[in-house]
């Protein structure tokens, strides 16, 4: 079971600025990857198609995915946590900060794919730039 502490003390700057960091990497990391496996052959046709059906604007295609999708790339976004435990205030910041990071940026790959689409293969786009 995870153990996310709600207790007193709280943890220094440092420590947060640190836990915050393997969150941000981890979510970034593997969202780039999971997105990098759906758009191989196999992942394209079995489970990501479902996605690239419409090529509607970005806010009304991104809810429309296969379920399995849509499983795979929910788990990046607790990966971190799970991995590195920290305290419960750590974890609402990383919540509040990475929805604020989120801003649709242009990205050369997903060009290909949605027809200029600005969106990022990456949680906060790190990866995208490599």
């Amino acid at each position: 079971m995870i153990e996310i502490r709600a207790t007193l003390p709280l943890p220094s700057r440092w420590k947060i600025f640190l836990r915050l960091l393997v969150y941000f990497s981890v979510e970034d990391y593997t969202n780039y990857w999971n997105q990098i496996f759906l758009h191989n052959k196999w992942g394209y046709e079995k489970i990501h198609h479902v996605h690239h059906e419409y090529s509607a604007p970005i806010g009304f295609t991104v809810p429309y995915a296969y379920w399995a999708e849509i499983l795979i790339l929910g788990i990046p976004s607790f990966l971190g946590p799970t991995m590195v435990l920290g305290h419960i205030i750590i974890f609402w910041l990383w919540i509040a900060s990475r929805e604020r990071l989120r801003r649709p940026q242009p990205s050369p790959r997903r060009d290909k794919c949605r027809g200029g689409g600005r969106e990022r293969e990456g949680g906060i786009g790190v990866r995208d730039s490599v």
